[in-house]
């Protein structure tokens, strides 16, 4: 699982939004990313389930919920990346529902990925005392929002200069 939710989701996230190949062969690659890496972490949940002692309850810890749930999320975007209403050609402007597909799932995906981020660390809780890993996760989190505010100011997010998204009736 830490496979899929620390390398192939992210990657595919990052292949879709800045990769400079064409926008159909961007999208290709970000669902073979994807869906490879939803197939790692079921391989992972269902090794973790299997490898749980009989002694420990299912699903009892912050850790497990949170896994069941990222599971479940994680099957609902792959779910979401299939049923995604028509690209119009251009100068067609996108239809409300394709505007919201987008919208719902690049959300979703990135929120997926910030608690996927947060996930281990209940699980080294749960082996050892973490207290100091929580400052580590809090430092690593603040790099990454103060990239992600760079990256929204430079333009690099399609966020224009008045913090709104450019042209959000676009086709793309």
């Amino acid at each position: 699982m830490a496979l899929a939710f620390a390398f192939c989701f992210p990657l595919g996230a990052m292949v879709h939004r800045f990769s400079p190949l064409s926008t159909a062969r961007a999208v290709e690659t970000h669902r073979a990313v994807q869906l490879t890496g939803a197939l790692l972490a079921t391989a992972g949940f269902g090794v973790a389930v299997a490898m749980t002692p009989d002694y420990v309850p299912h699903f009892s810890s912050t850790h497990t919920r949170v896994g069941l749930a990222l599971f479940v999320i994680m099957w609902f975007q792959v779910l979401l990346g299939l049923l995604r209403p028509h690209k119009p050609k251009a100068p067609e402007l996108a239809s409300t529902p394709r505007r919201v597909w987008r919208a719902a799932h690049a959300t979703l995906g990135l929120n997926t990925i910030g608690l996927a981020t947060w996930q281990p660390f209940t699980g080294i809780a749960l082996a050892i005392d973490a207290s100091q890993m929580y400052y580590a996760w809090f430092f690593l989190l603040g790099v990454s929002l103060l990239g992600g505010v760079a990256m929204a100011f430079s333009g690099r997010m399609g966020v224009g200069a008045t913090g709104g998204v450019k042209d959000p009736k676009t086709h793309v």
